[in-house]
């Protein structure tokens, strides 16, 4: 009895420690990108990420620093055309939708290195963080065709899913302001033929205006 009370200490000593460890090194890459994006959108373009390793932040580091190359080639095309404020709209747009979830990778990779979380919290993290990594992807090859846009993919779209899953990415920012964000949709909602990124990122930039117009102690509910 002794001997199995020990190793099940270890055992939860040792995920534990995972835990904390996965979590570091998910922040620090973050935490680069984070700080690349805000120089950017201040108007540094030469900003760019250390790339270390031949992971997925090493792959997102290349793929930022390539992105960061090409708004600086096209920006001094637009400088050659007199159309940098054109320009600049456009790329501070991007990089407002950019910094969304960075934001959210950043708090979900926080989070796990609490140590009182079960699995199932640990999981749906995890999975939350592949998703706006997914997401990230998709925003830095419209960053990287700003002069060529993707053309729309669509397909059947749940919209209830899209919401909820969208949703979950900003509650954090919502907690962070001190309102809370819940979700109340009719049951079996239809889907619809669109394009899923496209439509999630009209979702996230109005559930995140709705967030800012809410004063603290506020509410916003997807209904």
């Amino acid at each position: 009895g002794r001997q199995l009370t020990i190793a099940a200490a270890a055992a939860v000593i040792g995920m534990l420690l995972i835990g904390v460890v996965l979590g570091r090194r998910t922040i620090a890459p973050v935490r680069a990108l984070e700080r690349a994006t805000q120089a950017v959108a201040s108007g540094d373009l030469g900003a760019r990420v250390d790339v270390r390793g031949g992971d997925e932040f090493a792959r997102l580091a290349q793929s930022f620093n390539a992105m960061a190359d090409q708004l600086l080639a096209q920006q001094h095309e637009m400088k050659r055309q007199e159309r940098q404020v054109i320009f600049g709209r456009v790329v501070a747009g991007l990089l407002h939708d950019l910094n969304q979830p960075i934001q959210s990778i950043g708090n979900g990779a926080r989070l796990l290195l609490h140590s009182d979380l079960d699995d199932v919290a640990r999981e749906s993290l995890k999975h939350t963080i592949e998703r706006e990594l997914d997401t990230l992807r998709r925003f830095m090859d419209d960053l990287l065709n700003v002069a060529r846009p993707t053309p729309l993919d669509r397909t059947p779209v749940d919209i209830g899913r899209t919401l909820t899953e969208t949703a979950d990415a900003l509650r954090a920012d919502a907690e962070r302001v001190h309102v809370a964000l819940t979700v109340s949709l009719a049951p079996a909602l239809p889907a619809i033929d669109a394009d899923p990124f496209a439509l999630g990122r009209v979702y996230r930039n109005l559930i995140t205006n709705a967030i800012q117009a809410t004063p603290p102690g506020g509410r916003v509910t997807l209904v």
